[in-house]
């Protein structure tokens, strides 16, 4: 975790960095270049103020200027430049420099006084001032050109403002770069706190505490819906364990059983001699016992099984309406033998896919479920009906009928009603689901105490889209 934490604190931090840098080149850019578009409006204004007053002097266009002209244009210039530090040179057409402003020492380089320019564009100038005088100046400068003579301008104001503009971007860049990685490593940290979390109930739960869960954050993000349907699989995982307890204490107390049963009748067999009768009582229903561990072993080795996707790649049509009266047919001679008469109403014809044997056993256990707990004399009604897209298979008995509180608990392996114990395994009905369920089916119970039972088992006809 720590060197992900690392690699995503770095990707944070760049992220962060790159987001910063490109706000502030793009704030700057907007910047300079509405400095750069006033500075053009100001610097036309003022050269074309120029012109105008040279003009109006009827000024020579090879020189020289009257001082009286440059006196009004200072004078013009003071009202329009105000506390600005503008400068300015007066260039013949001839590109003889005939006058420029104090410490505006302009190149005397006919290829650069020639050179049109319709932008601002910076350039270099020697310092005469005080301290300057080994400083090379940096200025904007404008080039206006008129019919009979060329201005050249500059505003050292605009130049500093663009140094500041561009100096505040270089130190707001050292902060960003000085943020970058604490708030990557802040950022991460909020990010990773959930999975250190899910890493912890992970650990505990490896550990052997299946009550571990992950704390839950407030926020209702993608991590929480993750967290939820892992606290979700956890509750499953914790229950799908107690479950499988319970059922291996629940088999090796059903196994037990009939072993002891075995070993106690063999006991008594050798602790003296004993006539041929007593020996065949003793192996008669020492084979009893036996047949009866191995349907329970069976019946184990089926619910075993799981319902996997590769068991129903093996579905085919079956005809359920021939299983149904097959498996009636079947239990009414245990029917016949505990005096319930077993009455069918089955719609011919319903096909749908599945394992034959499986619904074979699924249709006989339920029969065969209530002839058992059904009294002599009394009905078994079995209905097989199309509804929909669905069949739906109906058992109703007369028998003791089951309370509402067992009715969630019936189809759990093992588990037997009071007046039942000792009757069968307590497997039967949870095989029936577990066919169920396998074949994308639902099963329901309808049933009060003394007033029989009726169970609906609903199977799709068609299979559901994968």
């Amino acid at each position: 975790m720590k060197v992900f934490q690392f690699k995503l604190t770095c990707w944070i931090a760049l992220g962060f960095f790159c987001l910063m840098f490109l706000t502030l080149i793009a704030f700057n850019w907007y910047a300079i270049r509405r400095v750069l578009h006033e500075a053009k409006v100001r610097m036309r204004t003022v050269s074309r103020g120029i012109i105008e007053e040279l003009e109006a002097d009827k000024t020579p266009s090879e020189g020289p200027i009257a001082p009286e002209t440059l006196q009004v244009i200072g004078g013009n210039m003071g009202y329009i430049a105000r506390d600005r530090e503008i400068g300015y040179a007066i260039i013949s057409r001839t590109y003889q420099v005939l006058y420029q402003t104090p410490g505006f020492h302009i190149r005397a380089d006919r290829k650069f006084l020639a050179k049109p320019q319709k932008r601002p564009f910076i350039v270099r100038v020697e310092s005469d001032k005080d301290l300057d005088d080994a400083l090379k100046r940096w200025y904007f400068m404008f080039r206006y050109e008129g019919e009979r003579f060329i201005i050249f301008t500059n505003d050292r104001g605009e130049y500093e403002l663009v140094e500041r503009l561009i100096e505040g971007l270089g130190i707001v860049l050292v902060l960003a770069i000085l943020l970058a990685l604490p708030s990557g490593y802040l950022v991460s940290r909020k990010i990773l706190n959930p999975l250190d979390a899910i890493g912890v109930a992970v650990q505990k739960i490896r550990a052997g505490d299946l009550t571990a869960r992950i704390a839950r954050p407030g926020s209702d993000d993608e991590v929480s819906c993750l967290i939820d349907t892992l606290n979700l699989t956890f509750d499953e995982l914790q229950a799908s364990f107690h479950r499988i307890q319970r059922f291996s204490a629940d088999a090796a107390h059903e196994l037990n059983t009939p072993l002891t049963a075995i070993r106690g009748n063999l006991e008594v067999c050798l602790g003296r001699e004993r006539m041929v009768d007593e020996y065949q009582a003793v192996l008669a229903e020492s084979v009893e016992q036996i047949s009866s561990l191995s349907r329970l072993l069976r019946d184990l080795l089926l619910l075993a099984k799981p319902g996997s996707p590769q068991q129903k790649k093996h579905f085919a049509p079956v005809d359920c309406s021939a299983v149904a009266e097959r498996a009636a047919e079947q239990a009414q001679f245990f029917g016949e033998a505990a005096g319930v008469q077993v009455v069918r109403d089955i719609e011919p014809g319903l096909l749908l896919p599945g394992n034959e044997s499986l619904l074979f056993r699924l249709c006989y256990n339920l029969i065969h479920n209530g002839i058992r707990f059904s009294p002599a004399g009394s009905v078994v009604t079995v209905k097989l009906q199309r509804r929909d897209d669905a069949a739906v298979l109906e058992v109703m008995d007369q028998g003791i009928g089951i309370r509402p509180e067992d009715q969630e608990k019936i189809f759990e392996q093992f588990f037997q009603v009071e007046k039942s114990r000792n009757v069968g395994t307590g497997l039967g009905l949870s095989i029936v689901k577990w066919i169920v369920d396998l074949h994308g089916g639902r099963i329901e119970v309808e049933s009060e105490p003394d007033c029989g039972a009726l169970f609906r088992v609903t199977l799709p006809l068609h299979p559901p889209p994968a």
